[in-house]
Parts: C-alpha cells; sequence; structure tokens
C-alpha cells in the first residue's frame, strides 16, 4: 500500500467517527418506537432490527455524501502522488546515468595516468640499459611525482642506485617499497606489473613476487657492501614468498655455504636441484658440500 492510499484511508476515518458519534446521541430516539401492541418477547429484537435498519441508512447515505465530496480530492492526490513518483524515477535514472558517466571518465582518466606511467618507465629502463643514469635517475623520478604509488618507478630507481654504487641510497628505496607494499591493500597497489582486473588469488601471488624480487634486489646491495648476514636474511626471505624461483634459490645456497650452514645447505641444495636440474652450478655446489664436512 502506498503512501496515498494510507492518508485517504485516514481521511475517510476521520469523516466517519462524527456520523457515527451522530448516531449514538439520537439512538435512545431511534429505539422510542411504540412497540406495545407486539408481544413482548419480541419488542426487544423489533427495536433493535429497526434501529439496525435506521443506521444502515444514514450510513450509506453519508457514505454516499463522502465519496461525492472527496473523489476530486482522492483524484488529485493520486495525480499528485503519480507525478512524484515519475519525478522520483526520472532523478533516479538521471542519477544513474550520471554516477556511470563520471565512472567512465575517472577510469579513462586512470587509464591515461597508467599509460603515460609505463612508458615514461620504459623510457627510464631505456636510460639506463645505455648507462645513462643521469636522465634515467631524473626520468624516475618524475614517474613517481605523477604516481607516488608506482613499484616499477621506485625499483626502477633502487636498480639506478645499486649501478651507481650508491648503496645507501638503494637500500632506503628497496626498504621503502617492502614497508609500501606491506602497509598497502593488495586490491589498491598501482603496478603496471599486476593485472589490474585479476582475480584476488593472482594479485596476492603476484605481490609476493614481487616483495622476494625487492629482497634479491636488496641482498644484492648488501653483497656488493660485504654485508653478510643482512644479505643472508635478504635472501632467506626472498625464498619464503617464492620458494621455486631457481634464481633465488641459488643465490641463498651461496650464502648458506659461506654461513658454513650445513643443514640448510643440503635442503637448499636439494630444493634448487629439484625445480632446476638443468642448473650448470649444482656440481660446484656439490663439491662445496662436501667441503663442508
Amino acid at each position: 500500500m502506498v503512501w496515498y492510499e494510507v492518508l485517504l484511508l485516514v481521511l475517510t476515518g476521520a469523516l466517519l467517527v462524527p456520523i457515527i458519534v451522530i448516531y449514538i446521541k439520537h439512538f435512545p430516539q431511534i429505539v422510542a418506537i411504540d412497540t406495545k401492541e407486539l408481544p413482548e418477547e419480541k419488542q426487544h429484537q423489533v427495536k433493535i432490527i429497526m434501529a439496525e435498519q435506521r443506521l444502515g441508512r444514514r450510513l450509506k447515505r453519508w457514505w454516499m455524501f463522502i465519496q461525492k465530496v472527496l473523489k476530486p480530492l482522492f483524484s488529485l492526490i493520486r495525480t499528485i502522488a503519480t507525478s512524484w513518483q515519475q519525478r522520483i524515477a526520472e532523478l533516479e535514472e538521471r542519477y544513474k546515468i550520471e554516477r556511470l558517466t563520471n565512472k567512465s571518465a575517472t577510469e579513462s582518466g586512470q587509464e591515461s595516468l597508467r599509460f603515460k606511467v609505463d612508458r615514461l618507465v620504459k623510457q627510464a629502463q631505456d636510460y639506463a640499459n645505455q648507462q645513462d643514469y643521469i636522465k634515467a635517475e631524473e626520468v624516475f623520478i618524475g614517474v613517481i611525482k605523477l604516481d607516488p604509488q608506482s613499484i616499477d618507478a621506485f625499483e626502477g630507481l633502487g636498480e639506478v642506485y645499486t649501478k651507481q654504487k650508491k648503496f645507501e641510497e638503494a637500500e632506503e628505496v628497496y626498504k621503502y617499497i617492502l614497508k609500501f607494499i606491506q602497509d598497502q591493500d593488495e586490491s589498491e597497489l598501482s603496478l603496471s606489473s599486476i593485472v589490474q582486473d585479476g582475480s584476488e588469488e593472482n594479485r596476492h601471488s603476484m605481490v609476493m613476487n614481487i616483495r622476494a624480487r625487492i629482497l634479491y634486489e636488496l641482498a644484492l646491495v648488501y653483497k656488493l657492501q660485504g654485508l653478510v648476514d643482512k644479505q643472508y636474511n635478504a635472501l632467506k626471505e626472498a625464498v619464503e614468498y617464492e620458494e621455486n624461483n631457481p634464481k633465488y634459490l641459488d643465490a641463498f645456497l651461496d650464502i648458506c655455504i659461506i654461513n658454513k650452514d650445513k643443514k640448510l645447505s643440503r635442503e637448499t641444495f636439494l630444493k634448487l636441484k629439484q625445480v632446476n636440474p638443468d642448473n650448470k652450478k649444482l656440481d660446484e655446489f656439490a663439491e662445496r658440500l662436501e667441503a663442508l664436512k
């Protein structure tokens, strides 16, 4: 039942109340009928029947009068209600169209930004490959200004600093990336290397791969500085994130042997042999393991 139907019922009830009151007020007159000639046992029943008939006629006349008077009002209320319903439907449809249009424009803007970021990252990587590290650094920093959440730009900047032997800056960048990934919701990360419409499971797996890669690059920074313990910890964590990556297992096995950790060295060797049986360094690793005895 819509609101205007409820309103009509309320108005009708309000008009019927005075009718009933009037009838109750005059009820003694209705029942004061001369019924002396009727048998005594029937007098009471006859009075009741006559009163009911009189009440029914009055109510019928009043109801017809109410319908006649209120019909234009009812019609007006229905017209207004219908008009408002149509207006609300039009506003809802307009809002839906505007929302879809704004969403489309926003997504289009995001796509344009992502395309520009990806293009500039590739340009910076080309500079780095040409060993033009100054230009590469400038472009990577420019990308970060455009998109402060671009992991690719930060990672590229860390690699440039490593190649320039700016180890302190490289370490700072890699640690920032790891903390940023840890603090962010995976669904909100801005990563060109992640399929934006991929499933939650795929995104999680790819984010784990990125963490492992950053840790591997951080381990390289420590290796170049001769920081064995930090290198070991970074590689150990990288292997935990991506345990079947031959490159990470190779580097971790090397540092395990350097640390003379026999048990972990043998476990890592067997894992490496399983995932990469064609690794040309397996014989060398086997000899180094034998030397640990």
